[in-house]
């Protein structure tokens, strides 16, 4: 359940930053891939 809710605030957290630097998808992708 811990795993589940990390992953969660892992995930709004990238979305939440890609959202600030106005990243595209494909760099998105990999922060996604580096932090997982």
């Amino acid at each position: 359940m811990k795993k589940l809710l990390l992953g969660v605030t892992v995930v709004t957290a990238v979305a939440v930053v890609s959202s600030l630097f106005a990243l595209d998808a494909e760099t998105t992708e990999q922060a996604i891939r580096a932090i997982t």
